[in-house]
């Protein structure tokens, strides 16, 4: 099987106890990649016997550069930087990985910055898409961390039960550690997104609390189907909805209700308050919508009621407006959208009473309104609107773009709402 057929490999760049595990298995089984990279070894068209020999099944590719004693699939590359630093073998080592076309959650603080930029340059170099997983409510991640540290339970199937003892949570929280691990941890994450932007990688973003965090299924639903398509790894709509099912069913390993026990909880979130929001959590743009052409013969009125205001990275949206016409058009004529250079028609013709009643004149006014959707920004891209004739001319109307960063301070949460 050729590894088209499976999409672009990917990279979840995540730390830990973020609550990417189960997202990452479900992403990676249903990839298919590692099953390809096994198929061409077995058919002589790769030769990379020695690495995929270390990857026995998917769970192997979760913090695959790990070292130390609990070592994972590459953490020889890790040790080998550590006792001997040289960039060109370390980097000679992570392409041979990369080649492979293999997917992989990567916890950035875990390993030197090192590791970290040589997979991203090589992954990048390699074709890989890339999803930063961040948590919105930082006190709930550190409070796991720091549930898992002392408890030795980092999963549902892991570590001992029985060491709980109840003793570990009338101990104050060490909330100065936890908060200079944050800053650490952040301060990692943004530098990786920042090289990951400056070598047009263009990586997404989804928080926690997106997927798991929200009482609406069919909002996890959607953000899901959204990053399928983003890392390439969206097949036919009921097989994508049945696999996001999954991820939202079965993302939560049950410790939240323990740890909670922590004393000192409060105080913790008090001070995580004077950690500035990280860069790749609020990397808002502004929508800068331009009139087009709207005094043309052809149009009464035109306008865009729905767009947001702010938009995400990766986050998806809605498109809405109202085209009114002073006299019906040339039969097979349509209204299209060209996002990102790739054209097709909008849905026009949607009741509109109250345009009826504002342009009565209107040889449209009570269908008057258009609307599509599951747009999702990448840097750079152009959203155009226009008429298209059956002569193949086209009027255009409007141009949608994500302008300037918004500003750190700006509340990402309420905006995105």
């Amino acid at each position: 099987m050729k590894q088209e057929e499976h999409g672009r490999p990917f990279i979840i760049w995540t730390l830990q106890r973020t609550g990417g595990t189960n997202l990452a298995k479900c992403l990676m089984e249903y990839s298919g990649l590692l099953e390809a990279a096994r198929t061409r070894v077995a058919n002589g068209t790769d030769s990379a016997v020695q690495w995929l020999a270390a990857i026995d099944n998917q769970w192997k590719l979760h913090e695959p550069f790990n070292a130390g004693d609990d070592s994972r699939a590459f953490g020889k590359i890790t040790e080998n930087w550590l006792s001997a630093p040289d960039n060109i073998a370390l980097e000679a080592a992570v392409d041979e990985i990369c080649t492979r076309q293999i997917p992989m959650k990567h916890c950035v603080e875990m390993v030197p910055w090192e590791i970290s930029e040589a997979l991203a340059k090589s992954s990048t170099r390699h074709g890989y898409r890339h999803l930063f997983l961040h948590r919105e409510n930082a006190a709930d991640r550190l409070l796991s961390l720091h549930y898992a540290e002392l408890t030795g339970i980092w999963g549902t199937h892991s570590g001992d039960k029985n060491r709980i003892d109840e003793e570990i949570f009338s101990s104050p929280l060490p909330i100065k550690k936890l908060v200079e691990h944050e800053t650490i941890c952040n301060a990692q994450l943004t530098r990786t997104w920042q090289l990951l932007e400056s070598l047009g990688a263009n990586p997404a973003v989804v928080a926690f609390e997106d997927i798991y965090g929200t009482s609406s299924f069919s909002s996890a639903q959607a953000r899901l189907l959204n990053l399928l398509a983003l890392l390439d790894q969206s097949r036919d709509i009921e097989s994508d909805k049945k696999l996001v099912t999954e991820i939202i069913r079965w993302g939560d390993q049950g410790t939240k209700r323990s740890y909670a026990k922590f004393k000192g909880i409060g105080d913790l979130k008090q001070a995580l308050k004077t950690i500035p929001v990280p860069l790749y959590a609020a990397q808002m743009y502004q929508m800068e919508v331009e009139q087009l052409h709207v005094e043309h013969t052809d149009i009464l009125h035109a306008a865009i009621d729905v767009a947001p205001e702010f938009i995400q990275l990766g986050q998806h949206f809605d498109v809405a407006g109202v085209v009114v016409l002073k006299e019906a058009l040339p039969l097979g004529s349509t209204l299209n959208v060209s996002i990102g250079g790739n054209e097709r028609e909008i849905r026009w013709g949607i009741l509109s009473p109250a345009i009826t009643r504002r342009f009565p004149s209107g040889v449209n006014s009570a269908n008057a309104r258009f609307k599509f959707g599951m747009i999702s920004y990448s840097k750079e891209m152009n959203i155009e609107i226009f008429l298209k004739y059956p002569d193949g001319e086209k009027l255009p109307l409007f141009k949608l773009k994500c302008g300037a960063i918004a500003s750190q301070n700006t509340d990402v949460n309420e905006q995105i709402a």
